[in-house]
């Protein structure tokens, strides 16, 4: 029954794929952020259609994600 929110820079890899995650801040409390390290890797991840075509490098996306009872 807790509201939290998490903002994470996410690296992909230049196919979609994930490689990490940078917690870069949460609220109220730290177990937002432990959970969502848990859960992030198994996610399925498609990159934007701003991101070049062919591109060889990673991208990074921010995202905040909020958690609601």
């Amino acid at each position: 029954g807790l509201n939290g929110v998490g903002v994470y820079a996410v690296t992909l890899s230049a196919d979609g794929r994930y490689q990490k995650a940078q917690l870069l801040g949460s609220a109220p409390h730290a177990k937002f952020a432990t959970a969502l390290d848990k859960v992030l890797p198994t996610w399925r991840w498609e990159l934007g259609e701003g991101s070049p075509a062919g591109c060889r490098m990673p991208t990074v996306q921010l995202m905040t994600i909020q958690f609601l009872p």
